[in-house]
């Protein structure tokens, strides 16, 4: 969950004003990537069959509270970009596979939702050969520390204990940096049954649904009575960082090359303080000294574009 700067057109002078005292001061403390989870090497080859193998190498993001109220500020719905003085911007499918490094190709993520017990209950054991307890679960949504225990105590020693433990895996991933919402603590048991046929986790477009999930959060976030927002927003940050570089907590001349996802290049990163202040990221996305310039990153692999600051 990520609180918004208040619109200041709705609230008083004075609360505005104490609010972003708090908030600037507040996001000047060091803010980086949590290093990922750490993974089983047993159950390594079965994790790269689904797909997830990138994406699981990433941190989950905290702060950065000011950079999100700067963009959520530029939104569009109705085009679903960025309107910034150089154009329109926006995330896209490519982004997408180099920055978290999903497939955006295949079936689409798709199911219903279901807060029954029974509905819990009969996943968990299909998923993870186990049940929540009754202090694991609330409403449909099961204790992250749950899942993880059930992960951590497979041996990994046959096919059926590897498959658990990478189901339990990357239901964690898809709650903490795919489709993350504002709860911090629990993960939504609708992705579950997507997960039971271990073959065909590999065959959705994991890639595709998190950017429509991003859109949607961002059209929500954009309403003027709108306080916080979810989503996945390490692809967000991230794409910030890779295309604004001037915005970014850390130059991109000592930045590493490390490949997809290009998320890990800000892991464990503390960034620069004096830019999270929200005037001053506003300042850098009004002003008119901004321009835009294609180039060629990482060994050449990737083509892509990026806005300068002539400021900067």
């Amino acid at each position: 969950m990520w609180r918004l700067y208040p619109r200041y057109h709705v609230w008083s002078v004075m609360v505005a004003i104490t609010i972003w005292i708090y908030e600037a001061i507040r996001n000047l403390l060091p803010r980086k990537l949590d290093p990922p989870d750490i993974f089983n090497e047993r159950a390594a080859e079965a994790l790269a069959l689904t797909g997830f193998q990138h994406v699981s190498r990433i941190g989950e993001m905290r702060g950065h509270s000011a950079l999100l109220s700067a963009l959520v500020e530029r939104w569009r719905p109705e085009t679903h970009t960025f309107h910034l003085p150089v154009g329109e911007v926006t995330v896209t499918l490519e982004d997408v596979i180099h920055i978290l490094g999903l497939h955006v190709n295949g079936e689409p993520v798709t199911g219903r939702s279901d807060s029954s017990y029974q509905f819990l209950v009969d996943n968990c054991l299909a998923c993870f050969g186990r049940q929540p307890g009754p202090d694991d679960h609330v409403l449909g949504k099961v204790n992250l520390h749950w899942v993880r225990r059930c992960r951590d105590s497979e041996p990994c020693d046959t096919q059926e204990s590897i498959e658990r433990y990478v189901r339990a895996h990357i239901f964690c991933v898809l709650g903490t940096v795919v489709f993350p919402d504002k709860s911090t603590t629990s993960l939504n048991s609708k992705f579950l049954p997507l997960l039971r046929d271990f073959h065909q986790i590999s065959q959705y477009s994991w890639g595709a649904a998190s950017l429509a999930h991003l859109y949607r959060s961002l059209c929500r976030a954009s309403r003027y009575n709108c306080k916080e927002m979810d989503g996945p927003l390490i692809l967000l940050f991230v794409w910030a960082w890779e295309r604004m570089p001037f915005m970014a907590p850390i130059p991109r001349n000592q930045l590493l090359d490390i490949g997809v996802p290009l998320a890990r290049r800000y892991c464990g990163v503390i960034g620069a303080g004096i830019q999270d202040i929200h005037g001053g990221l506003r300042r850098s996305l009004d002003e008119d000294s901004m321009t835009w310039e294609s180039m060629i990153l990482h060994g050449g692999r990737i083509s892509t574009w990026m806005f300068r600051s002539n400021s900067a």
